[in-house]
């Protein structure tokens, strides 16, 4: 299968008429989280070791981000802040 191929059938199976909806993603291997807002192109600003933003290739605004060290952050804080609960 060509590339072109291959790129027209994956085209195919994404329905065009349905509305962007942002979606985070939780990488276990990874231990981040990836939150896109945007359905915009985006390029990748590390900002440090553990937080990267997305940003519009065409308006510079934050479209996304990427957090890692996430289960070693909320060890942290439940060690500093018993009972803490974040509700989503």
């Amino acid at each position: 299968m060509t590339n072109e191929a291959f790129a027209e059938h994956v085209l195919s199976k994404v329905a065009a008429d349905q509305p962007f909806e942002p979606t985070t993603y939780y990488d276990a291997d990874g231990d981040c989280i990836e939150f896109i807002a945007a359905p915009d192109s985006y390029y990748a600003e590390r900002i440090d070791s553990l937080v990267t933003v997305y940003r519009s290739q065409e308006t510079d605004e934050i479209v996304g981000s990427l957090i890692k060290g996430v289960s070693r952050f909320l060890r942290e804080v439940l060690r500093l802040a018993p009972g803490f609960k974040i509700e989503i």
